[in-house]
């Protein structure tokens, strides 16, 4: 089937250049930090798991996985233990910097290597996609978690 069933009509579709099996995408350090501007140790992390899955560390990439979670409930605490009032913003910037120094110290000579393999950076659009993705998951789970508790306390007030 030779046919682009997307083209207009009559239309002359140039056959694509396959992708070669061993084309891969890595994220690179500033991917990651962006993915834990919008989306937290979540985002970060998912990354930081992605390229140690990619680069064939899975011991690294479990790690990557727990130290996030671990994060994430630990930043989500301390976030409740702010004062009323107060800006996170300073702790979010250092987290997201954390982040981008630890994926430069980790990844920065097995990207180097794999950019002579042929490896290319995977889209910032993927990057983005996936952070907001992951940031709307966050957002759900609280409203869901609110509305739990909500009903909870409420239950057992009367």
């Amino acid at each position: 089937m030779n046919e682009n069933l997307y083209a207009p009509p009559n239309a002359h579709v140039a056959d694509a250049e396959p992708v070669p099996p061993n084309h891969r995408h890595y994220y690179t350090p500033w991917q990651v930090c962006v993915a834990t501007i919008l989306a937290g140790p979540l985002g970060g992390g998912y990354f930081f798991f992605r390229n140690h899955q990619l680069f064939g560390n899975r011991q690294k990439a479990t790690r990557a996985v727990l130290v996030s979670g671990f994060l994430l409930i630990a930043l989500t605490g301390l976030g409740l233990l702010m004062r009323k009032g107060g800006s996170g913003t300073a702790l979010a910037g250092a987290v997201a910097g954390m982040y981008r120094w630890f994926a430069s110290d980790a990844f920065n000579s097995e990207i180097a290597k794999r950019k002579v393999e042929g490896w290319t950076s995977a889209s910032w659009w993927r990057v983005i996609g996936l952070s907001i993705a992951m940031l709307a998951g966050l957002l759900l789970c609280a409203i869901v978690l609110l509305v739990v508790a909500r009903k909870v306390v409420s239950q057992s007030s009367t």
